[in-house]
């Protein structure tokens, strides 16, 4: 495929902001490669006419990171779309442009998963340059836990696999991770591998309301000590949050400091026993 180049409106406003609240800033021109030698291309392209270039997956940032302040080439990963299962290592090869949902959907079948869960449904090359987390992270961690290996193009256009993708390797420098996080100031995340695993079958949900913060949070920590195996999300909204759902959801949650709980596993009782446990250390604290 030919490297897609917009320099309409419509393409370079939606290239000028994301859903934070910082300015918007247009670039010259939005480049939509299709494979990581393109990208390398393109990079290569823009240092030799010295353009400036920023790097965009979905959007859905909060702090500005994909906004071109300095103008230049928007380089947007939305056509990098590899999706690959390797079944038997438990891992995925992803293209940076795939986004966690369509991912999620693709292992579905396999009953497994990815489980980091931001809740903006952000492309896999965002979550790795981002480091990006979501309401999971306490049973699965956040992005850079669960990645494995890492295909980049540098700032001079070179391609780099940060590691081989094996579950176990101590050789070498650890480049994964100083490029997870940078939000594309070190180089372009191309191809994202990552760890999947299996999706337990069983689901099922509490409330836990608080006369205060500190009372829910000092539930949280000993829940956390606690370890109970099947609970997968654990949030806190305070009594404001509780207020603003209601209204806007038309819902009735006694507005309070309230712990909303997920657990995930196999049996029901067990998943039961969670909660209860959980329970029994909100009632020591005043739930």
């Amino acid at each position: 495929d030919d490297v897609a180049v917009a320099a309409d409106e419509e393409a370079l406003e939606a290239a000028s902001k994301d859903w934070s609240f910082h300015a918007p800033h247009r670039p010259c021109a939005v480049v939509t490669p299709a494979t990581t030698e393109q990208v390398a291309a393109v990079v290569r392209a823009c240092v030799a006419a010295r353009v400036p270039m920023v790097p965009r997956g979905a959007g859905t940032g909060v702090e500005g990171g994909a906004i071109p302040y300095g103008g230049g080439v928007v380089i947007s990963t939305a056509r990098l779309r590899r999706l690959e299962l390797l079944e038997d290592e438990m891992m995925a090869v992803v293209g940076a442009g795939i986004y966690k949902e369509e991912l999620n959907k693709f292992l579905a079948p396999k009953g497994l998963l990815f489980g980091p869960d931001p809740s903006s449904n952000p492309s896999l090359g965002g979550m790795a340059s981002t480091g990006g987390s979501g309401m999971t992270t306490l049973r699965y961690g956040t992005t850079k836990e669960n990645v494995i290996s890492l295909m980049v193009v540098t700032p001079q256009g070179e391609i780099v696999q940060t590691r081989r993708a094996v579950r176990k390797a101590s050789s070498g420098y650890e480049l994964t991770q100083l490029y997870m996080g940078a939000e594309g100031t070190l180089g372009i995340i191309c191809e994202v591998t990552v760890r999947v695993r299996i999706q337990p079958p069983v689901r099922s949900g509490g409330m836990l309301p608080f006369p205060n913060v500190k009372a829910a949070v000092e539930t949280v920590v000993a829940a956390v000590r606690a370890d109970p195996p099947t609970l997968l999300r654990c949030e806190l909204l305070n009594a404001e949050g509780v207020e603003s759902t209601n209204k806007i959801f038309k819902t009735s949650l006694r507005e309070a400091p309230t712990l909303f709980l997920e657990f995930r596993g196999r049996d029901p009782e067990a998943l039961r026993r969670d909660f209860d446990a959980v329970a029994a250390l909100a009632t020591e604290r005043g739930c």
